[in-house]
């Protein structure tokens, strides 16, 4: 499912990315927000020091800085993770870059469509999926998928406030609406008789 961006994280990832269209940086700093996802993905290292609220704005800075240096980021990149520190946001950096995500998959004109999934999807189901949706919309689709334990089965395609349920658990629950539904007709028909 498309994650909650709050408007001050769009805010920032849309001031992020008039930087990155200015300076004609996008492909030096796409390879950065890439890398910090690889940083979140190996290691709980980088989620840990970034959600530490005892951690000071000084340190969070200095390790930042660091952290840049060693990854050798775009300036623009080290620059955004320092404002980030500064104004004490590091905290929100996941939300930031899901929010640099989506705002770059607007200007791109690319359609966001979520892929909601108790299982996670092999990438002949993925590519079949984004082909189907591709041709349906007319688009140029973006997949973003989730891990959904409670469908037990199925998929829940999102797109945009459309949203299509083909999971079990969407079935069952429309089944159990249905005999409910079903359940109030038949005692009427009692009562009737």
């Amino acid at each position: 499912m498309t994650p909650q961006i709050s408007p001050i994280a769009s805010r920032y990832a849309n001031a992020f990315l008039d930087v990155i269209a200015d300076k004609k940086a996008e492909k030096a700093v796409a390879s950065d927000i890439e890398s910090i996802k690889s940083m979140y993905a190996d290691s709980d290292v980088l989620a840990d020091f970034t959600k530490d609220v005892t951690v000071s704005r000084a340190d969070q800075l200095k390790t930042i800085d660091a952290l840049a240096k060693k990854a050798k980021f775009h300036e623009i990149t080290a620059n955004f993770l320092k404002l980030l520190a500064k104004n004490n946001r590091l905290v929100d950096l996941v939300e930031m870059i899901n929010a640099y995500d989506v705002a770059l998959d607007i200007r791109l004109g690319n359609t966001v469509v979520n892929v909601a999934t108790p299982f996670p999807l092999k990438a002949a189901q993925e590519k079949k999926i984004k082909a189907e949706l591709d041709k349906a919309l007319g688009a140029n689709i973006q997949i973003v998928s989730e891990i959904d334990k409670t469908l037990i089965g199925g998929v829940v395609i999102t797109v945009g406030s459309k949203m299509i349920d083909d999971s079990v658990k969407g079935k069952l629950e429309r089944l159990t609406r249905a005999m409910k539904s079903q359940s109030g007709t038949n005692n009427q028909i009692k009562k009737a008789s």
